[in-house]
């Protein structure tokens, strides 16, 4: 596996994800969550569509399954570059605000993740140019 410092020295295209930070969830806040859910996959969905170039896919467990934290709700998508972050990291944001809800940018490295930065309505908005830099852009 290579170092993220010589992943962008390389110019090898990194697999990013942003998640639905369930772990930072209080129980009384499930509810809401749980039926804001189809709304928020509604709007993932129609960025990917928009998106192509970022092979994007949206990471979803089935409604009928418990919020817990194993639960994954977000989406995965490629980049090389800087720019290419502040679409996805925009949209989160105005999640966040919408849904007052927090989510967890990271890398998604052969089938394991290490989560980078937390970001939204009580971590603070997502900085894409700050994020960038610490996935190493």
């Amino acid at each position: 596996m290579l170092l993220l410092t010589e992943q962008k020295r390389l110019g090898v295209l990194m697999q990013v994800y942003i998640l639905l930070a369930v772990d930072k969830l209080e129980a009384e806040q499930l509810p809401s969550l749980q039926s804001a859910l189809p709304q928020m996959q509604d709007l993932i969905t129609a960025f990917i569509a928009e998106r192509p170039a970022l092979q994007a896919e949206l990471i979803v467990a089935r409604a009928d399954v418990q919020i817990t934290p194993a639960f994954e709700f977000g989406i995965r998508f490629h980049i090389k570059q800087k720019k290419h972050l502040a679409e996805p990291i925009a949209l989160f944001n105005r999640l966040a605000e919408q849904f007052q809800q927090d989510f967890v940018i990271g890398l998604w490295q052969q089938h394991s993740r290490e989560d980078i930065s937390f970001f939204g309505f009580e971590a603070g908005l997502g900085d894409s140019f700050m994020i960038a830099e610490y996935l190493f852009l």
